[in-house]
């Protein structure tokens, strides 16, 4: 009986967790790590961001994800410092241009 009360406990852990992914981004920087709620239905697509600068994203790019942005991504950039308000109004005014260019 104290083996299957453990293992269920151990079930129900792991689907929490499990379903703590499908709902949050994790985005780090540096040491810090900040939770954003994912809007729509639950995946594993950009589960875990980093925003360290690095020669291969950018901003722009993580901006681009619509999932991100659309959960917050700007503001945590802004609060980190790695963008200003008014540089963020810029490039998402650019990412809606380049949306709307491609339809």
């Amino acid at each position: 009986m104290k083996k299957k009360i453990i293992s269920t406990v151990m079930l129900v852990v792991i689907l929490g967790v499990s379903y703590f992914f499908f709902k949050h981004h994790l985005v780090f920087y540096g040491s810090n790590v900040k939770l954003l709620k994912k809007q729509g239905k639950l995946t594993l697509n950009q589960t875990f961001v980093s925003v360290e600068d690095n020669e291969f994203r950018g901003p722009k790019d993580f901006l681009m994800d619509d999932a991100l942005r659309e959960a917050g991504l700007g503001e945590v950039l802004v609060e980190y410092g790695i963008l200003t308000e008014d540089e963020l109004e810029i490039l998402l005014e650019e990412i809606e241009e380049e949306k709307f260019d491609d339809y």
